[in-house]
């Protein structure tokens, strides 16, 4: 009976060790596992940010068109900054300018953690009937594209202005000719939103016309967004218009 009791006793007692090192490479296999998971799956916070603009502080964007005065030149700048973020990462890219002539490419750098700027495309003296496409491309440490069309129009004597339905917002492009100095134009754009982030309307407001104090032989490309609203606008080409300077948005 003892004999019994002794080997029931061993059993019970091997049995316990086997549960406790049974657990003890569970937790260490577990705790192996999400060591090794969260090593290779953590990744610091960078910010990569890379916009293109003008020496006005005008965005280009991508898919846009935008248009520009025939004879005039233009200059587009790489940013690696906005609204107060700068990326902590360095950006390197490549440009591309395709018109009549052969594609002109050029490579640049923008280093991290400073607010830099520089040259990344030029258009010379932009020609009546050419279609021009600028492409920016980032290539490390990540990929990014932003492509748009220029398309010149007439440098005439007359102001006029292009109104277009782009579906989610309304674009308006101001020609500003020969006026003889600045001129306020009034735009009365109802109920859609103005671009908050254009020098020119930021300071409008939705519901209130706002007024443009253009300067001579001047394009202004201006973005006024929906927000939810299902109404089309009418389009509008080459509408010349005189003092008193005044544009207003139709719901077709």
């Amino acid at each position: 009976m003892n004999s019994v009791k002794k080997t029931n006793k061993l059993l019970l007692t091997c049995l316990i060790a086997v549960i406790c090192v049974f657990a003890s490479l569970t937790a260490y296999v577990m705790a192996k596992y999400y060591n090794e998971a969260t090593t290779e799956n953590s990744v610091d916070s960078v910010n990569m940010l890379f916009v293109c603009k003008d020496a006005n502080g005008k965005y280009y964007e991508n898919g846009k068109i935008y248009y520009a005065l025939e004879g005039s030149s233009l200059d587009f700048y790489m940013h690696n900054n906005d609204q107060g973020i700068i990326s902590n990462a360095k950006i390197e890219y490549e440009t591309k300018v395709e018109s009549d002539t052969s594609p002109i490419t050029q490579t640049g750098t923008l280093n991290e953690d400073v607010a830099t700027s520089q040259p990344g495309a030029s258009i010379a003296n932009v020609k009546q009937g050419v279609t021009y496409t600028v492409t920016i491309s980032v290539t490390k440490p990540y990929t990014e594209t932003i492509s748009f069309t220029v398309i010149p129009v007439k440098d005439e004597l007359a102001t006029y202005y292009n109104l277009e339905d782009k579906g989610e917002y309304v674009q308006l492009d101001l020609f500003v000719g020969n006026t003889g100095g600045n001129i306020d134009v009034t735009v009365d754009f109802g109920g859609l939103s103005p671009d908050s982030l254009n020098a020119v309307t930021s300071p409008w407001t939705k519901g209130t016309p706002g007024v443009i104090t253009a300067t001579p032989y001047t394009h202004y490309t201006i973005y006024f967004f929906k927000n939810g609203d299902t109404s089309i606008y009418s389009s509008v080409s080459e509408e010349v218009i005189t003092d008193p300077y005044s544009i207003t948005f139709n719901v077709a």
